[in-house]
């Protein structure tokens, strides 16, 4: 914006205008662009199916663009990666992973057997 007292040139204001255009278009284009991603993330909402559990709450408030806190976004990425905790509230028993440490379920172990191929399977 030219400051008080100075004056533009034809090609200056032209430019000036055609700036402003733009910048109406690019957030115009933003605002389309967020509503799709709203929409699409709706839709995974409604098929987050998962059990009731530490995570859900914040996995659904990011996937409609919601803000989260800090131990929310963590609940929410372990509720992501344990699948929705399909298989029950344990721990991922990932230890190298950064997040790891703060992991809500991470000192409930899951119920594993050995059989006699090695294999692990549920109790």
């Amino acid at each position: 914006m030219p400051r008080k007292g100075m004056t533009l040139s034809p090609e200056q204001k032209q430019k000036m205008i055609e700036g402003r255009k733009r910048a109406r278009e690019q957030s115009k284009l933003q605002q389309q662009t967020k509503s799709n991603i709203t929409q699409s993330n709706s839709v995974q909402v409604n098929q987050v199916t998962g059990k009731s559990a530490l995570g859900q709450k914040s996995y659904k408030k990011f996937v409609t663009g919601g803000k989260l806190t800090l131990k929310e976004a963590i609940q929410a990425k372990c509720y992501e990666c344990m699948g929705m905790y399909e298989d029950g509230r344990y721990s991922c028993e990932v230890s190298n992973c950064p997040l790891y440490q703060y992991m809500p379920y991470r000192n409930k172990v899951a119920p594993y057997n050995k059989d006699i191929d090695g294999m692990f399977t549920n109790k």
